[in-house]
């Protein structure tokens, strides 16, 4: 009788426990899609219609806290003439990083916790406290050009770059939120495509740089489309990049929150995990009361930003620092 050698077995039961992390981490995805999914749907990915009513509520809370950004004072800007402007002040907004993050200012206080409130509300009508447990705070406004850009590109971090969250520190059990609302979401879009399942587990953690993780790219999900008014959710294992087909300018949402897990995923994500990372997370309650129980504050001024302004840090920290305010007490919450 012989035996397999040992190295053998060894990889065996690396490659077992490799599928049986996947598959675990695939139970909780899979129950959430059951829920939501309703334009489509891959393994890591589904999609689900907005009714158009909400969607515009977004698109104009939206609209007005960009038109605080580039055009202070001002009460309306088509949309033409709000991606123009986009366009136009893209080297020179101060709170516009090197990644397209338009952040939120003290000037922008008041519209941007609007625009909270208006994607709570959506949030809230999905009814899935019992599988999110914490929500990112605060959600990002994310302008995306459409013109290829070398230096950009080739930072560590580039999201042209395949990627997934959790390379840059995210939580594993995260399920990231994209909202395309103006733009051109045909050519300036987002490509999806899958890591063998069982390489997963390996590469659950903190990378360098995205260029280290190319290699791993399986299955491309052909045929996904970004639509305005359809929400995509995607699991933080799915890899994803930027694609610029053509000059012009693409704005989002996105926000991630974490679901509930257990066993085998939860100890390794507690590990995994880069640690100031999770101060960006809050309970699902704190989050659903902004704009509403509570305000977002903001210290910043924008000139105070312009003194760092096109400045690329890296850092588990999001970059825009805030405070929480009680409406009904007046103190911090």
């Amino acid at each position: 009788m012989t035996t397999a050698p040992r190295a053998e077995v060894f990889q065996s039961q690396e490659m077992t426990d490799a599928l049986a992390f996947s598959q675990a981490a695939d139970v909780s995805f899979q129950r959430l899609a059951a829920r939501l999914a309703d334009t489509g749907q891959r393994r890591l990915l589904f999609g689900r219609q907005l009714n158009q009513a909400r969607f515009e509520r977004i698109r104009s809370a939206a609209a007005r806290y960009i038109i605080a950004c580039v055009r202070p004072g001002s009460s309306t800007l088509s949309e033409p003439a709000l991606l123009a402007e986009l366009v136009a002040q893209k080297s020179s907004l101060p709170n516009l990083t090197p990644g397209g993050l338009l952040l939120p200012k003290r000037e922008q206080l008041l519209e941007f916790n609007l625009l909270h409130k208006a994607l709570s509300e959506m949030f809230a009508e999905l009814r899935i406290e019992d599988l999110a447990e914490t929500i990112h705070l605060p959600v990002n406004v994310r302008v995306v050009d459409g013109n290829v850009d070398a230096q950009r590109d080739n930072r560590p971090y580039a999201t042209s770059k395949f990627h997934t969250d959790v390379w840059a520190g995210e939580p594993m059990d995260a399920v990231a939120i994209l909202l395309p609302l103006f733009g051109d979401v045909d050519n300036i879009t987002v490509e999806f495509g899958e890591m063998p399942p069982a390489r997963e587990r390996e590469f659950m953690r903190l990378l360098d740089d995205y260029g280290i993780g190319q290699e791993l790219l399986g299955d491309i999900y052909e045929g996904w489309r970004l639509a305005l008014g359809s929400i995509n959710f995607f699991d933080a294992r799915l890899l994803h990049r930027t694609v610029r087909k053509q000059p012009g300018v693409r704005v989002s949402v996105d926000f991630r929150f974490r679901l509930k897990t257990e066993g085998i995923i939860r100890d390794f994500i507690e590990r995994m995990t880069a640690r100031d990372r999770l101060p960006n997370y809050v309970p699902f309650e704190t989050w659903l009361g902004v704009g509403t129980t509570s305000l977002m504050m903001f210290d910043e001024t924008m000139e105070e930003a312009r003194a760092r302004h096109r400045i690329a840090v890296s850092s588990s920290k999001h970059p825009s620092a805030y405070r929480l305010v009680n409406l009904l007490s007046g103190e911090q919450a």
